[in-house]
């Protein structure tokens, strides 16, 4: 047989035990990616090369995934502060007939009476502000935990000093108009009949309840002013007058938000004093129905100046 034969004839029979070596050698790799850890211990014991079994970790070691941080977690409002009650005299409670106890903390969801001969000093939680109450009175502490009282009667003295900061100013609701100060002592009478402003220093604004809007009464130290019967707000009036003054502002507020809005800094400025006007408007109306109004029509007119309310400190959402 030629060389050429004999190398032909190899080759042939060296061609199926190659074919069936790699065929065997596939099936031992296949075979070991589905084998568990147990079958591999019983393939070593066996004979066959096993594989190291795989040692679990204590429950301590393995691997956990990282902590989420702190920081990412969704942050959940602050609750208002409101104003805390530093000390009380005599008997008061709220709407509901609970008593008034120092420590109590108040955010507009409670108006109080105060009966005669009490006394009741508040302090805001979060600025320091002061107000000392004297009743028989009706009062709405710390509206929406802002520094903001609506007193439908009874005597309220404004603590100067405390809170004081720039642009911040405090908003007292009354039947007979809206009084506001950023700094002052003053003495604030309200009877179903009357109110009586004294200011021993600094500067208070009174708005008017039958003239244009913006129109306010400037009183400074050593002044005193006073509303007679003819200027109290009746109580459905007010209604409709924080309604309109809502509405007025959460209009400016969406106009906004158009895509192209012309004079933009002028509309900017007519909204905020839009905002001003209906906060101003609503408490006077609340301090009117809280006054005058008794049973489920003073609830009835409650829930919806809260509705008002919610309109003009809306923010808008664009393409709302």
């Amino acid at each position: 047989m030629s060389n050429f034969s004999q190398r032909r004839a190899g080759s042939e029979r060296s061609r199926p035990a190659g074919r069936g070596m790699l065929l065997a050698l596939l099936g031992l790799w296949l075979a070991s990616c589905d084998r568990a850890p147990g079958a591999a211990a019983a393939a070593g014991a066996a004979g066959a090369p096993a594989r190291p079994t795989p040692v679990a970790e204590p429950p301590a070691a393995r691997a956990t995934p990282e902590p989420v941080a702190a920081s990412a977690a969704p942050v959940a409002p602050s609750a208002p502060l409101g104003c805390r009650v530093m000390s009380t005299t005599g008997a008061a409670q709220r709407d509901s007939g609970v008593a008034v106890h120092a420590g109590d903390r108040f955010v507009g969801s409670d108006w109080l009476e105060l009966a005669k001969g009490t006394s009741l000093h508040l302090k805001h939680g979060q600025s320091g502000r002061e107000w000392t109450l004297r009743g028989p009175a009706r009062v709405l502490p710390c509206v929406d935990g802002l520094e903001e009282l609506i007193l439908a009667e009874g005597k309220l003295r404004a603590e100067p000093g405390a809170g004081v900061r720039p642009g911040a100013q405090v908003l007292i609701g009354t039947p007979f108009g809206s009084l506001r100060y950023a700094d002052a002592s003053a003495d604030l009478d309200v009877t179903r009949d009357a109110l009586r402003l004294a200011v021993n220093a600094g500067d208070t604004w009174l708005s008017s309840t039958s003239a244009p809007p913006g129109a306010e009464t400037h009183t400074a130290g050593a002044q005193s002013t006073r509303r007679g019967p003819r200027q109290r707000l009746a109580a459905a009036a007010a209604v409709a007058e924080c309604a309109r003054a809502a509405q007025q502002s959460e209009a400016l507020a969406q106009s906004l938000l158009a895509p192209a809005p012309s004079a933009l800094g002028k509309l900017a400025a007519e909204h905020v004093r839009a905002r001003e006007l209906a906060r101003a408007r609503c408490a006077m109306a609340t301090a009117a129905v809280l006054q005058q109004d008794q049973g489920s029509e003073r609830s009835a007119r409650l829930t919806e100046l809260a509705g008002y309310r919610e309109r003009w400190r809306r923010v808008p959402a664009a393409g709302g």
